[in-house]
């Protein structure tokens, strides 16, 4: 049940996540609010473990929150990257390519756990 689970949230809550933050106008106003958003995910990413305490690094899910979060700054990255290819293209099959591109990289987390859960096999 939770690979499935998981499996939803990669392959549709992502993509649908990324639409989302790409259908903004790509103005300098909306690419400073991504990268502080992208700046507190990966800072709290980075400050929790050092501040949590033992009980809850003890926590069963407290790596799977970690993962969680970086995920989502992935996610912002990628909006961010297509965003800034729409500033200089406004349409046609380039943009529709570049946002093709970044829906799928989007999935690019699911594929590296499952080469790293086969490669610690």
């Amino acid at each position: 049940m939770i690979i499935i689970a998981t499996y939803l949230l990669v392959f549709v809550a992502g993509p649908l996540l990324y639409w989302a933050l790409v259908r903004q106008d790509p103005d300098a106003g909306y690419f400073a609010q991504l990268a502080a958003l992208i700046i507190v995910l990966i800072g709290f990413a980075y400050l929790v473990p050092l501040g949590a305490g033992e009980a809850w690094q003890m926590w069963e899910y407290f790596d799977v929150v970690i993962l969680l979060v970086l995920w989502l700054a992935w996610i912002a990255v990628a909006a961010m990257c297509v965003l800034a290819v729409r500033r200089r293209i406004d349409k046609g099959p380039a943009l529709r390519g570049a946002v093709a591109l970044g829906a799928i990289a989007t999935t690019l987390p699911w594929f590296g756990l499952h080469l790293a859960q086969m490669v610690a096999q």
